[in-house]
């Protein structure tokens, strides 16, 4: 159900950037700036979910995730409302110019992914999983902006780009196990439009795990090297042992583990 309502996500992202704000910044961010990340990817979610709800037929392969979104318009519509008005009345009283100039670059980025991947569905013809690393960049940018980090110091690029590549993984892990429903209907999908490249998503989260001992062991993050860590065994799993209906859901449980160390020692 947190999948079919497109919950996960702003879960996901609402605890990576709580975790990284304590643990290198000392403290909490904003409520607003906290509510303004749920909401946004929320809703970024939602209109995508909706989007395809209207582009793509039902087939065999189709995920349940989008028959219900077929058989359930009316509750996405509904919670769009809700994130609109929610973001209108709590949000964006507080948006600043700073504020807004931080949030530029992942906006743009955000901007650019559904021109080029949702609108006009391409791929580029690159030998590379463009598609799933833009998700993976604009996902990571939100998180580090909300967390109040900022690039000024080489560890938070490190962090970033451990962050971007563990939700490409994550998209590729799941792409992986719905590659027959992509190979008809997403062009722009990696697997769905190049066959299995099994050591794609293994690439990737090799990275992570290397780049997160860095940021353990260098930088003094153990709680974000560990949810990193920790984050990109479990999809190893999921790519290795979860079947296709259980992928999705799995998969993006397995991101919410900074939410169990901030309940327990938080």
């Amino acid at each position: 159900m947190p999948s079919n309502l497109c919950f996960d996500a702003p879960l996901v992202a609402v605890g990576w950037a709580v975790l990284i704000g304590v643990e290198t910044r000392g403290d909490l961010p904003p409520l607003y700036i906290i509510g303004g990340l749920f909401l946004a990817v929320w809703g970024i979610y939602l209109f995508d979910r909706i989007f395809d709800s209207f582009r793509l037929p039902i087939i065999e392969a189709t995920p349940r995730r989008h028959l219900f979104a077929k058989k359930y318009r009316f509750i996405l519509y509904f919670l769009s409302g809700v994130t609109v008005f929610a973001g209108a009345t709590f949000i964006l009283p507080h948006v600043t110019a700073d504020l807004f100039k931080v949030a530029f670059a992942p906006g743009l980025l955000c901007l650019l992914y559904f021109v080029i991947f949702r609108f006009a569905r391409q791929s580029g013809g690159l030998r590379i999983p463009a598609k799933e690393l833009v998700i993976g960049f604009c996902f990571a940018s939100g998180v580090m902006v909300a967390a109040g980090t900022h690039y000024t110091e080489f560890s938070s690029w490190v962090l970033g780009l451990a962050l971007a590549f563990l939700f490409a993984g994550n998209c590729l892990v799941i792409g992986s196990a719905e590659q027959e429903f992509d190979s008809e209907m997403d062009a722009a999908s990696f697997f769905g439009n190049r066959g299995t490249r099994d050591w794609i998503p293994i690439f990737l989260l090799s990275g992570v795990l290397l780049l997160a001992l860095i940021l353990a062991l260098w930088y003094s993050v153990p709680f974000v090297g560990a949810s990193l860590i920790i984050g990109s065994l479990l999809q190893f799993i999921c790519f290795k042992r979860a079947g296709t209906d259980l992928m999705q859901p799995l998969a993006d449980a397995g991101l919410l583990f900074p939410w169990l160390l901030l309940l327990f020692f938080g």
